[in-house]
């Protein structure tokens, strides 16, 4: 069975933690989109109708 030393086993955890690092900081996700005066017009002609 091969054995780690410790040494190299810190290095491989540092590379792991560094390519996890830049795998989420590169991820992003927008939820919510920019404000549209067109759709926010268009929710109040709906909103008066179903008032």
């Amino acid at each position: 069975m091969f054995r780690y030393k410790p040494r190299q086993k810190n290095l491989l955890y540092l590379f792991l933690a560094f390519i996890l690092a830049l795998g989420v900081g590169g991820c992003s996700v927008k939820l919510i989109t920019d404000h549209d005066a067109n759709t926010f017009e268009e929710i109040l002609k709906v909103s008066k109708k179903v008032d």
